[in-house]
């Protein structure tokens, strides 16, 4: 018995034809949710990088971290000593020794943390606060990089730069 169809091969074709099409879009669409959106930025709150501290006082930075991204970044903060050179007024100040510890604490609004979640599309702003150890040379400056490695997106590590002049806490 013959069958008699009346769609031309080119109709027949069209309900796999739609189906693919369907399936490309749902892919490239949905795979959007997967890809890192990594559009973040780390900055020293209003440029202020440069701050004195004494051993009883310490120095105190406000930070910026940016999420521009659709979705929240978390990220773990670090500092690390630096002998990068770098001028103050226009001169390059004598530095502290490397061998000298300086401690760095991260608050964010009052707590000790050194992980910090910005939502998507906001800033949030944290203290970097570096303390000086009792036998730290004074009148010296200290590099330290802030960094803040990104826990979702490997190529989105931060770095901000700051500067610490050891005051002598005679010269009040």
């Amino acid at each position: 018995m013959h069958t008699f169809n009346s769609r031309s091969k080119s109709e027949q074709s069209w309900p796999s034809f739609s189906i693919l099409i369907t399936i490309i879009f749902i892919c490239i669409f949905g795979m959007q949710g997967f890809a890192q959106n990594c559009n973040v930025s780390l900055k020293v709150h209003k440029d202020r990088n440069a701050r004195s501290a004494i051993e009883t006082k310490p120095a105190k930075f406000k930070l910026e971290l940016t999420n521009s991204g659709a979705s929240a970044q978390t990220f773990t903060l670090q500092s690390e000593r630096t002998n990068r050179r770098f001028t103050v007024e226009g001169r390059e100040p004598a530095q502290l020794s490397m061998e000298s510890d300086l401690n760095v604490t991260f608050y964010q609004e009052g707590t000790a943390s050194n992980i910090i979640t910005v939502p998507a599309y906001e800033t949030v702003i944290f203290q970097a606060i570096v303390s000086l150890p009792s036998e730290a040379t004074v009148n010296r400056w200290a590099g330290i990089n802030i960094k803040a490695m990104n826990q979702n997106c490997n190529e989105a590590d931060l770095t901000a730069f700051i500067k610490v002049f050891t005051r002598d806490p005679a010269n009040n």
